[in-house]
């Protein structure tokens, strides 16, 4: 075609190019919304799948089923409630402040050591029962901290008790979960969102002591015979063989060499009469020989190194809303 007749026919060209492209356009298009409907219908087929096995099953979620659902929660509150009474009750702390704490806690530790002196129990050097770090100290001003230190010397106290009778040697250390206070949010910084509130509380306490197998046995026994819920979580037991002497019974022991020498017969004869020094081989002899009859005997025990962490559980009183109360 002549440049004239391009001229000419211009419109009608460009007229042509549009179209053309048009329809190009629009096979795109209707190509990508032939996918999407095979996309779309590939997913319909599963879920009319995963349908048809859910109501193969029995029960199918009905709306009765649904409704029960629903009260799942009034039922979890049930048993949380039930167990709550059932397990233990929680361990009942006073109000104190920080003077009042400090003396009770003197007034405890003296007991305690008097009490480890009197069952004949070892006791390391100014044992404080894991409280050496408030001798002579007064806690920080926080009612949930002095609540939470409180409620821990009540626990050692009672764990100290169980200690005294049940044949326990010797105690060398008693260690408690630290409290600390939480530190304050910095400036500019937003707050980390509330987390759950717990279904139970725990804190625990680690406990190294020497006791016999029969006084582990009973004092594991008492653990489990006592109002709050203490539960050992981790329990390593060492066994050392120990040698000692006990009289053998029904042999009299020997007169101790601080007691006076018996009286003289006046009829026998008597070195120490004539020789003081006793130089004379008779004398010397009869005090060197030694006693036929034995009157001390060799006895092996097996003590056990106890070293036990102990955690007491706590159940939280449940508030207006059903949830567990967390402590202010």
């Amino acid at each position: 075609m002549s440049t004239e007749g391009i001229k000419k026919n211009l419109g009608t060209i460009v007229l042509i190019v549009v179209a053309v492209a048009g329809l190009g356009y629009t096979g795109w298009k209707l190509k990508l919304a032939l996918a999407d409907r095979d996309e779309i219908a590939t997913k319909l087929e599963e879920k009319q799948r995963e349908l048809t096995s859910l109501k193969r099953y029995r029960p199918f979620p009905s709306n009765e089923n649904v409704e029960a659902l629903r009260d799942n929660q009034a039922v979890m509150e049930n048993l949380y409630r039930d167990l709550r009474a059932a397990a233990a009750r929680d361990v009942e702390v006073p109000e104190v402040d920080q003077v009042k704490f400090a003396t009770m806690l003197g007034q405890r530790l003296s007991e305690l050591t008097r009490q480890a002196r009197r069952a004949k129990i070892e006791l390391p050097a100014s044992f404080a029962f894991g409280f050496s770090e408030y001798i002579g100290v007064l806690p920080p001003d926080d009612t949930e901290l002095i609540n939470d230190i409180t409620k821990q010397l009540l626990v050692i106290a009672r764990v100290a008790q169980l200690l005294y009778e049940t044949e326990t040697l010797s105690i060398t250390s008693i260690d408690r979960e630290p409290v600390v206070i939480p530190a304050p949010l910095m400036e500019g910084l937003d707050p980390l969102p509330d987390e759950p509130p717990a279904l139970f509380q725990r804190m625990s306490f680690d406990l190294n002591f020497t006791t016999t197998t029969t006084g582990l046995q009973k004092f594991l026994n008492a653990l489990t015979e006592q109002d709050w819920m203490l539960v050992v979580s981790r329990l390593q037991v060492t066994v050392n063989s120990v040698s000692y002497q006990i009289p053998i019974a029904g042999v009299a022991p020997e007169p101790s060499s601080t007691q006076p020498p018996p009286m003289p017969d006046p009829t026998m004869f008597d070195p120490r009469m004539y020789d003081a020094l006793m130089t004379d081989p008779r004398m010397a002899a009869q005090m060197m020989t030694p006693s036929a009859t034995p009157t001390m005997r060799t006895q092996e025990r097996d003590d056990l190194a106890v070293q036990m962490t102990l955690e007491l559980i706590e159940f939280p009183e449940t508030t207006a809303d059903n949830t567990p109360e967390q402590d202010s």
